[in-house]
């Protein structure tokens, strides 16, 4: 009787560990500019030692020097160089901080586009 009790025991404790939820991580990759690329204070500030992967890159787009002191990138037809990094899920946080992002349809300094 004591082996059926133990086998019910274990049984019991992997329902109860196959239930907990794993959160998934996954790597996204995102086009930087400016500050953000490798070597620059900005990047050694939010990405070094996060990225996973780099590589030179350029987007469509128009870039402007904004009177507070940093550069924004809007829609247009110029070729602007870049990077693209790949990071983890978890690690766009000091982006969202340093850029002023709170979340879709908040005031936001900028914008994530796809």
């Amino acid at each position: 009787m004591k082996s059926e009790k133990n086998k019910i025991l274990l049984i019991f404790h992997f329902i109860i560990y196959s239930a907990v939820a794993i959160p998934v991580k996954y790597n996204m990759n995102i086009f930087v500019y400016g500050t953000l690329m490798e070597g620059f204070g900005n990047y050694n500030k939010c990405l070094k030692g996060r990225v996973l992967y780099r590589t030179d890159g350029e987007a469509k787009g128009k870039l402007y020097h904004l009177p507070a002191g940093y550069p924004a990138m809007i829609d247009g037809d110029d070729v602007v160089k870049g990077e693209i990094v790949e990071i983890n899920d978890e690690d766009i946080k000091f982006l969202d901080e340093l850029e002023g992002y709170y979340g879709e349809n908040k005031h936001n300094v900028y914008d994530r586009f796809i």
